[in-house]
């Protein structure tokens, strides 16, 4: 009875499998004749997975030798990444870029500091990347390669630092390479990496786990000077802390120990959020539209706990955006990673490592919870960027032995894919949004849109960054008017 239910598990995991990889023969949700929404199927993929993982787990093993030094992974794993992003770099930029290439480029001293001292429009407070814009600007200018160059480096590092976290927490070498590796080349990553309004999502975390490696290599002065950039990053870094008191209770488990240790951790986070607070005159973060409330108090349980279990997990798992239809070559990787996940889970792995990464993922997906409920065009996925370190750790704990590797290449060889299947549909829109601001080149341009679309295809638009796309080249426009998007033709009327 003990094999029987996580067996159950698996051979339902598999039988999800097959259905997956004929879902993606079948091609896009939607069009001419609708073809059911996989997410459900995925969501009960990636569970029947985490059960398997999580009930044939057991102690740690012992770590095998003979793999490539620590330097050797970390070299593949940069290398990785610029050869999964590097000939993409120079598509134009989309929505909320604008807007925020436009202030960097007409940034001052006095603007620099009222970013720490007044409440921003949007009712944030990321003021250490407005700087890093500010400081950006005089050489990227208007060239999008340079910005997501820039925010290319950011990934990079924060993929190392993840290897480096699992080695710290005495992951194995194979392991700890899975993890960083897919962290890296993940393939939601797109938003996260390649938007470059999402880069307060990548500095926040490159900060703040620099902080933890720190913390786990006993720099805790020095872990400390790096937590505090991170939380003037973005208010999601106010997970830190938290992480920190996991991993080091699940090092020590002396609570004892644990305050020593991260007294300092929770003051700064408490005197950097008094500020915040007393800057916005609320928490801020996003709000509704409706009724203006803060979107962190959305709680509603059905949506939250799908959004926590199955919706987030499905993107992580299946990470494809099915506006296109995956190919062959695609599809066939896929069957091999989702066989690779259901064989890591059956054969188990460490245990420690494998609960810890669940709970990485639910203590840092706490701040985004409202946002988890993604859709099949894998909109919002950059706020997974942090909770995959969870996945990340949970790879990690089930990657061991001779036979993992060659598995291990064709899970990531699948990932590389849906990257570049994903970066193909971001390319695509960029296209269409330069397209459509050069509309504004003639007298008869417009300067703003009110019912430009938000998303096209999961990729943010022009509906908050038509404006300032069409002022940046210096072209003078006509008062405000309205022109209206057709979605069959993709053009402005």
């Amino acid at each position: 009875m003990r094999l029987a239910f996580p067996a159950a598990c698996a051979v339902a995991a598999c039988i999800c499998a097959v259905l997956l990889t004929v879902r993606m023969f079948l091609g896009p949700f939607g069009g001419p004749v609708p073809i059911h929404s996989p997410l459900n199927l995925e969501g009960i993929f990636a569970l029947l997975v985490l059960l398997t993982a999580a009930l044939r787990s057991r102690k740690t093993p012992i770590e095998l030798r003979g793999y490539w030094p620590g330097w050797v992974s970390l070299a593949v794993i940069a290398i990785l990444i610029l050869g999964a992003f590097g000939r993409n770099l120079s598509f134009p930029l989309l929505a909320d870029d604008y807007p925020h290439i436009w202030n960097a480029r007409h940034i001052t001293w006095n603007s620099a500091l009222a970013h720490f001292t007044q409440p921003e429009p949007d009712r944030f407070f990321r003021p250490l990347v407005y700087w890093a814009y500010g400081l950006e600007a005089p050489f990227a200018g208007l060239n999008p390669a340079i910005w997501r160059s820039i925010s290319l480096m950011w990934h990079v590092a924060a993929s190392l630092l993840v290897y480096g976290v699992l080695r710290a927490i005495h992951a194995e070498r194979l392991g700890a390479f899975a993890g960083a590796a897919l962290f890296a080349v993940h393939g939601a990553r797109p938003e996260a990496v390649f938007w470059v309004a999402a880069r307060f999502d990548l500095m926040a975390a490159t900060f703040g786990l620099l902080a933890l490696w720190l913390l786990l290599k006993w720099r805790t002065n020095w872990s400390l000077a790096a937590l505090i950039p991170a939380l003037l990053c973005k208010e999601s870094a106010f997970v830190f802390p938290l992480l920190a008191l996991l991993f080091v209770m699940v090092e020590n488990r002396s609570w004892t120990n644990a305050a020593k240790r991260l007294w300092g951790w929770f003051a700064a986070a408490a005197v950097v959020f008094a500020w915040r607070l007393h800057v916005l005159g609320e928490i801020g973060g996003y709000h509704n539209t409706a009724d203006g409330r803060p979107t962190i108090f959305n709680l509603r349980l059905s949506t939250t706990l799908k959004g926590f279990f199955v919706r987030a997990w499905a993107a992580l798992m299946v990470p494809l955006n099915w506006t296109d239809s995956p190919d062959i070559a695609i599809s066939l990787l896929g069957f091999g990673a989702l066989l690779t996940l259901v064989w890591f889970a059956w054969r188990g792995g460490n245990r420690k490592l494998i609960l810890t990464g669940l709970a990485v993922f639910l203590i840092a997906a706490l701040p985004v919870h409202q946002f988890l409920s993604i859709g099949d065009d894998l909109e919002k996925s950059r706020v997974l960027y942090l909770p995959s370190l969870g996945f990340a750790m949970v790879l990690a704990g089930l990657t061991r032995g001779p036979l993992a590797v060659n598995l291990l290449g064709i899970f990531l060889a699948f990932h590389l894919a849906a990257l570049d299947h994903n970066l193909a549909i971001w390319q695509r829109t960029g296209i269409l949004a330069r397209q459509t601001c050069q509309q504004a080149e003639s007298p008869q341009g417009y300067a703003t849109v009110p019912d430009m679309p938000n998303v096209v295809d999961g990729v943010y638009f022009l509906k908050t960054g038509y404006p300032h796309c069409a002022w940046l080249d210096g072209k003078t426009t006509p008062a405000p008017q309205t022109l209206h998007w057709d979605d069959k033709t993709r053009r402005l009327r």
